[in-house]
C-alpha cells in the first residue's frame, strides 16, 4: 500500500454520493471536467480522509491539507466539501493563520472530534 493508507484500508464505494462531482457551476467546461474526474474522485476523497485522520485532534486547514496531499487547491478543497457533506469530516470550531495571514478553519474527522468529547473531562 502507500503511506496513506493502513495495510487493511479498503477503498469506499465510488458510488456512495461522498464522491459526487457534480459540478458546482453547471457550465459545459464544468460538467467535462466533472466527468473527467469522477474515476478519481473516490480515490482522491479517500487520500483527504486518511491525511485528516493522521493528523487526529490537531486537524487541518484546507491549505495544509493541500500541502500534506500534494492535491491541487480547488481538487483538496472539493473532496473536503464532500466529506463534510456526508459527515466525515466537520469544523473543528477553531481556526489557524495561513500563509496569506488570514485566519483558517481548521477541520477534523468525527471520529477524532468523537475522540476528543468523550477525553474532556465532565463538568
Amino acid at each position: 500500500m502507500s503511506d496513506y493508507y493502513p495495510a487493511n484500508y479498503r477503498a469506499p464505494e465510488s458510488n456512495l454520493p461522498l464522491f459526487d462531482t457534480t459540478p458546482s457551476v453547471p457550465t459545459a467546461t464544468s460538467r467535462a471536467a466533472a466527468r473527467k474526474v469522477k474515476p478519481l474522485a473516490s480515490k482522491m476523497a479517500a487520500v483527504v480522509l486518511a491525511y485528516l485522520q493522521r493528523c487526529g485532534a490537531e486537524g487541518a486547514t484546507d491549505e495544509e491539507i493541500r500541502h500534506g496531499t500534494g492535491l491541487t487547491e480547488s481538487t483538496a478543497r472539493a473532496r473536503r466539501v464532500g466529506l463534510v457533506k456526508t459527515g466525515l469530516v466537520q469544523d473543528s470550531g477553531r481556526h489557524r493563520r495561513g500563509k496569506s495571514g488570514c485566519k483558517m478553519t481548521v477541520w477534523r474527522t468525527v471520529a477524532n472530534v468523537r475522540a476528543l468529547d468523550s477525553a474532556s473531562p465532565r463538568r
